[in-house]
Order: C-alpha cells, then structure tokens, then sequence
C-alpha cells in the first residue's frame, strides 16, 4: 500500500473500529440492563453505522463537501447492475442450502422457512443495519481510496481483510467456542473476503453506491429465508462466494487486475480530491 494511500484509509480504519467497539459496549450494556428488544434492535443497527459516521467526520477535513461526496456516490445506474448479481446470489444460497441438507442426509420438506409476518421486519432491520450502513464508508470511501493505487482486485481482497476483522466483536458473541469458533471465525473471513470481491465486482460496473447496498441486503436476507442455525451453513456458502468470484475474475479478468477506467475515489484527509 502506498504512503499517500495509507494516509488516506488508515484514519477511516483506526476511527471505524474504535467507535464501532464503544457503540458494541454500549449496546452489551444495554442487553445487561435488559433493554427493550426494540432498543437492542436500534443500537445494534447504530453500531453498523460506525463506518458512515466516521467518513462524515474525516469528509470535514478535505476540500470536498459532504453533499458532493455522497452526490458522487449515485451515478446513472441500469437495471441489470442489480438484477446479474441478484439471480447469481439467489442461486449461490440455494446450491448452499441443497449442499448442506445432502451433506447432513436431511429432507427438503424438513426445512423450515421464515414466517410472512417476519418478513417485512426482517426487511427493514437488515436494510436499514449493514446495507446502508457500511457501504458509504467501506466502498464509497475505503475502497475507492485504495482502487486510486491498486487493482480492484488487490483493493477488495485489503478491505475484505479490514472489513472481516472489523467484525470480530461478533464473533465473541456467537456462543461458539474452541474449534467450532476457530472454524466459524476461519469461514467468515474466507466468505467476506469473497464476498467483497463479488461485490467490488458488480460496484465498480456502474460506481453506484446502491448496487453496493443491495447486493450487501441480498447477501443477508437470502439466508434468513431458510431457518438454519448452523455455522457449518455459512462455510459452504463462503466457498460458493469463492467460487463465483473466482469465475467473475476469470470471465472478465481486466476489470478486476486494472484500474484505468476507475475514476471515482475518496478524497485524502487533509488534501484534495
């Protein structure tokens, strides 16, 4: 990573993280004092927008406004940008789920679904909690910051890293411990480096930021969908995100190894755009 570059991402990561771990500690408290469900709901979805409050707050010491950044973030936009990554998500879950119930020797019909008075909860919690707010920082600001420097694909592998440690505070709470925690934490950071990738993937088609939030929402809510409540799931669906981005790279290599045509990026702190 280049000097110029570090000093422009290593505030965001540094400040990110830290205010991400007080609002945690603060929602751990409120689930101590045992807070409403509606407050614990509302807190947690605060701590995921640790990521947008800070570029807001870096934003105030560049020469580029909040209103044009964030204006800057929804260029023209088609519909296949969201429909080509909905229908390769949707099937990436599915061949999960079909992997996971063969591998355990169980039954289609015994799996159990969401019900339809859940769904438009779910909905609002998971669009309005990682979706919306991480995207804003972690590919309108960080991703775009490094994608100045590296190739898309060397700068979604970094933020995947960043973006996957920066979750490590829910892995402490995932009521998992010894190996089985090992493998989750090993899985998760497999998936959501895989992950960025795919999704850098089909960002920087069109450099809008809500294709970004909506292929992140998909990513969640199609594996509520199915009831499972099994980490083993999230390791299958982790290399089946390798996978396709691993064919996404192969198939359209000189989108993902060159950055010529990248000319969206974040302003440095302390400098100009």
């Amino acid at each position: 990573m280049g000097q110029k570059e570090a000093t422009s991402i290593r505030p965001f990561v540094l400040f990110t993280y830290l205010l991400f771990w007080i609002l945690f500690s603060i929602t751990g408290l409120a689930v101590f004092l045992q807070a409403p469900p509606i407050v614990l709901t509302v807190l947690k979805n605060i701590c995921a927008w640790s990521s947008t409050f800070v570029v807001l707050l870096l934003l105030r010491h560049t020469k580029e406004s909040i209103p044009d950044f964030i204006k800057k973030q929804f260029p023209r936009v088609g519909i296949a940008d969201f429909m080509i990554p909905t229908v390769i998500q949707a099937l990436i879950v599915a061949l999960s789920i079909l992997c996971f119930i063969l591998l355990r020797g169980e039954s289609v019909k015994g799996l159990s679904y969401i019900k339809l008075s859940d769904i438009v909860p779910a909905i609002l919690i998971n669009i309005t909690s990682g979706p919306s707010g991480e995207e804003l920082g972690w590919r309108g600001y960080a991703l775009n910051a490094l994608q100045k420097k590296h190739s898309p694909l060397v700068s979604a592998i970094l933020i995947g890293l960043l973006w996957g440690a920066w979750h490590f505070p829910l892995w402490l709470v995932s009521g998992l411990s010894g190996y089985d925690l090992v493998v989750y934490s090993l899985s998760f950071m497999l998936g959501i480096c895989s992950f960025s990738v795919f999704l850098t993937y089909f960002y920087n088609k069109s450099k809008n930021l809500l294709v970004a939030v909506w292929v992140h929402f998909l990513f969640n809510m199609l594996l509520q969908i199915v009831l499972i409540e099994d980490y083993r799931l999230i390791t299958i669906v982790s290399v089946f995100y390798l996978v396709a981005s691993t064919l996404l790279i192969l198939i359209d290599k000189k989108s993902m190894t060159t950055n010529d045509s990248l000319t969206s990026a974040a302003p440095r702190v302390g400098g100009s755009s």
